[in-house]
């Protein structure tokens, strides 16, 4: 098993695309940037013989983000966290700032990394709220 941090863009079309139908949930703003590969979204991605899981982070209305999504045989391993930690060594991800997540899956996560302030935003319609903090 390996980790790679990447752009999104850099993953190559059919990693991305892979990654896109497969590691994200159905009609999440992730899929869509893996389905288009062109932001420049730091990701970091395990790979066995294909992804097994990613780990990203960008600025959202003035936060930065933690999200992730792990292939249901591979979770439980710490592969998010390691991307994680992959994340916050290369200063793209910063413990001394709040950060925003988008699924209660990634709350423990959060929290377990000791940020200033986890925010829990999900979505209400065609917006996001916020539900926790």
């Amino acid at each position: 098993m390996k980790l790679e941090l990447l752009a999104v863009a850099e993953l190559g079309p059919r990693t991305a695309s892979y990654i896109s139908e497969n590691l994200c949930r159905p009609g999440s703003e992730m899929q869509g940037e893996f389905r288009e590969a062109l932001t420049d979204t730091p990701v970091v991605v395990a790979f066995t013989d294909r992804p097994i899981a990613w780990v990203a982070s960008h600025e959202w209305r003035g936060l930065q983000t933690l999200e992730a999504f792990t292939a249901h045989e591979w979770r439980r391993r710490g592969l998010a966290r390691a991307g994680a930690h992959l994340l916050l060594a290369t200063w793209f991800l910063d413990r001394r700032e709040p950060v925003a997540v988008f699924s209660p899956d990634c709350v423990p996560l959060a929290k377990s990394l000791s940020f200033a302030q986890v925010c829990l935003y999900q979505r209400s319609g065609d917006d996001w709220s916020l539900t926790f903090s």
